[in-house]
């Protein structure tokens, strides 16, 4: 049988990455959403009125300040959805299998069942 300590640190292991993932993705995908939002008002607002900027030239800063908060709202989503998304999947799987280990269902297929979460869930159980 596998010594529940092991199942109890590899799960608060496992928990603590979920989180830190878990508030990665929540916050490029929240500042993503706030500057493309941002972008569509300033827009929006330089549609119906004028310019934000004055006059003349007034309009090329506000389409340039439009297109950096798009850009940047470009990349954000592009991070959010680099690895973390996936890797925020993987981990809340990895969570879920160490729960039920904790929970001792399965006695017979336990050490089987351990073997396979550190074969494939490693680097969130015993990286520290």
């Amino acid at each position: 049988m596998i010594d529940p300590k092991i199942i109890e640190e590899d799960l608060q292991a496992a928990t603590g990455h979920y989180l830190l993932l878990k508030k990665k993705v929540y916050l490029y995908f929240s500042a993503a959403l706030l500057t493309g939002v941002l972008a569509t008002f300033i827009a929006a607002l330089a549609a119906s009125n004028a310019p934000l900027f004055g006059k003349g030239e007034g309009w090329r800063w506000t389409c340039g300040l439009i297109a950096v908060l798009t850009a940047f709202s470009s990349v954000l989503t592009g991070l959010r959805e680099r690895p973390s998304s996936k890797q925020l999947d993987k981990v809340t799987e990895c969570v879920g299998k160490l729960k039920a280990l904790r929970l001792n269902i399965d006695k017979e297929n336990a050490i089987a069942d351990y073997k396979k979460v550190v074969e494939n869930y490693w680097e969130y159980i015993r990286e520290k």
